[in-house]
């Protein structure tokens, strides 16, 4: 936004949304669209945090992020206004990511392993492969046993299981194509 760059890798639906609502235009090549399959709607905690809390109180925090992308997906539109309650500076980036981000990403792309085994599974064959790629084109310097760093402890806990499949079935909100249309036509 500043000018200084020339190329960035960001989150697509995220950095470039936050871009644009600034009054810039960027041009977003999505790695997807060239095999490589980078994980997304994963949560990521903290072992020392895990150890410090135990096991109950890291379980209830799953429950709550899973519960929070199901609302998500099924009433996109009441997460933004309650997200702009708190951050109203941010209203133009959440008002793009709301009309273009999210319809993007649910209707062009599905995962069959998400559709299959619900929120936050991890593929291994899959994750080494795109570490592979990663790895050859220099953007990671070593590689890791993606067994080691990814755990799916917490997802198959029989107080997660059910939302994790709920998030796959839970239907997607139908005013978010009629929003992203209202929006994009205002251009």
């Amino acid at each position: 936004m500043q000018g200084k760059i020339d190329a960035m890798g960001g989150m697509a639906g995220s950095q470039d949304l936050q871009i644009l609502s600034k009054g810039f235009e960027p041009i977003v090549f999505l790695i997807m669209d060239y095999g490589i399959s980078i994980p997304a709607n994963s949560l990521i905690i903290n072992t020392n945090w895990e150890e410090k809390v135990g096991p109950e109180i890291v379980l209830k925090y799953v429950r709550g992020i899973m519960k929070g992308f199901i609302l998500a997906k099924k009433d996109r539109k009441r997460v933004m206004e309650d997200i702009i309650k708190y951050r109203p500076d941010q209203k133009n980036f959440y008002d793009l990511r709301l009309a273009q981000c999210y319809p993007l990403w649910n209707y062009r792309y599905k995962s069959d392993i998400v559709e299959k085994n619900g929120f936050g599974w991890i593929d291994k064959a899959r994750m080494a492969n795109t570490q592979d790629i990663l790895f050859d084109v220099g953007l990671l310097k070593k590689k890791v046993d993606v067994g080691e760093y990814y755990t799916m402890e917490y997802l198959n806990d029989a107080s997660v299981r059910p939302l994790a499949m709920e998030f796959v079935k839970s239907p997607l909100d139908p005013n978010l194509k009629a929003y992203y249309e209202k929006v994009t036509q205002k251009k």
